[in-house]
C-alpha cells in the first residue's frame, strides 16, 4: 500500500514591499471597462478593489492615479494573477519608461517614509 500524499502548500515569496494606498484606477479587458481603487502597490503589481469581476490569467489595460500626480499612469499590460470577489491582484508587465520611472518615484518616496 502507498503512502498517502498530502497536497503541497504554495505560497509566493514577495522580492518587493508592498505599501497602503488609496488611489483610483481604470482598468480595459476585452468587452470590460472598470473603476475601483488600488489598496496597496508595489514595484511590480498592486491589488485593486473594482467594480467588474476578473478573471486570473486575463489581460489588462490600467489607467492608475496616484497621489499628488498630475496625469494618470498608463499601463497598457498587465495580468491578473489572483481574484477573490471583485478584489483582484495584477502584476504589470508592460509600461512606457516615463511610467515606469513615476511609478518607481512613487514607490521609493512610500519606502523613505517608512
Amino acid at each position: 500500500m502507498k503512502p498517502s500524499r498530502s497536497p503541497r502548500l504554495r505560497f509566493t515569496v514577495r522580492t518587493n514591499h508592498r505599501f497602503r494606498v488609496s488611489c483610483p484606477v481604470y482598468y480595459l479587458g476585452r468587452g470590460l471597462l472598470g473603476k475601483g481603487l488600488a489598496v496597496n502597490l508595489s514595484l511590480k503589481g498592486w491589488r485593486v478593489r473594482g467594480d467588474q469581476s476578473v478573471r486570473p490569467g486575463q489581460w489588462l489595460a490600467f489607467r492608475l492615479h496616484l497621489a499628488d500626480a498630475e496625469t494618470p499612469i498608463e499601463i497598457p499590460r498587465a495580468i491578473v494573477r489572483w481574484t477573490e470577489g471583485k478584489e483582484f491582484g495584477v502584476e504589470w508587465l508592460v509600461a512606457e519608461r516615463p511610467a515606469e520611472e513615476e511609478l518607481r518615484g512613487f514607490v521609493h518616496e512610500m519606502a523613505a517614509r517608512l
